[in-house]
């Protein structure tokens, strides 16, 4: 192999190498991974609650412990999914992408709750939920699904980019009618990284990422509270506002 091809492999090496049946010895540092990065979060949680907690005369463990609590369900809902057979997982493909749209649906009724400026969050009964990020689940499940029922018609456009492209703009529409730009943009770098794993050629790539970046300008510059929370990003903010964004 020369110099060129192995510093710079095609879209195809790079799938092979890793689809490659040594990739198993992975799984290990994935699930470490996963597990590291809640814990972080943990701690995160912790740090950044527990000043206004005391401060409402609040516990400062309730809120670290009630997230330790779901993070903990997650572990064991993943460990549990892990195990099922990939022919149960794809039955769950449409169920769960329904749900998700049906639910960030309900995000704009009584149901909705608005928090930070962003309108994201359903409120039933004193039972919060974020739709969201179920919709991330539903749609990298919804997508495997689909592109591997399409794999040997995915090197034509109309397969590669329907139905994948118009149902993860609907989510991406939905959720940006919440002014979550960062939760839509998450989506995106998840329905990229689906239509990537899943075989679709890296020409398509280049026209979706060229519409994203447009709509991600439009979106940014049309609220003035992510610009300044863009702003603060970039260290342009100073004094109040910049603790305002960053909030």
């Amino acid at each position: 192999m020369t110099r060129k091809n192995l510093w710079r492999p095609s879209s195809g090496r790079l799938r092979s190498w890793l689809a490659d049946e040594s990739a198993d010895r992975t799984r290990p540092v994935i699930v470490a991974v996963v597990l590291t990065l809640a814990g972080i979060g943990l701690v995160e949680v912790a740090s950044a609650s527990s000043v206004e907690s005391v401060a409402a005369g609040i516990n400062p463990y309730d809120l670290p412990l009630k997230q330790g609590m779901w993070t903990l369900a997650g572990v064991v809902i993943m460990f549990a999914l892990a195990r099922l057979p990939v022919r149960r997982i794809r039955k769950l493909a449409w169920p769960m992408l329904i749900i998700a749209v049906i639910a960030l649906g309900l995000v704009f009724t009584p149901l909705g709750m608005t928090v930070n400026g962003n309108r994201n969050w359903l409120n039933a009964g004193g039972f919060t939920a974020q739709p969201s990020e179920f919709a991330k689940l539903a749609l990298v499940v919804w997508g495997a699904a689909v592109l591997s029922r399409k794999q040997a018609l995915l090197n034509q456009w109309k397969h590669a980019v329907i139905p994948m492209l118009p149902v993860g703009a609907a989510i991406m529409a939905l959720v940006a009618l919440g002014h979550d730009l960062g939760t839509t943009l998450f989506i995106m770098m998840i329905l990229a990284a689906t239509l990537f794993y899943g075989g679709v050629p890296m020409k398509v790539f280049g026209a979706a990422a060229a519409a994203c970046a447009v709509a991600a300008l439009v979106l940014a510059a049309t609220n003035g509270n992510r610009m300044g929370r863009i702003f603060s990003w970039l260290g342009m903010g100073s004094g109040v506002e910049d603790h305002c964004a960053e909030n």
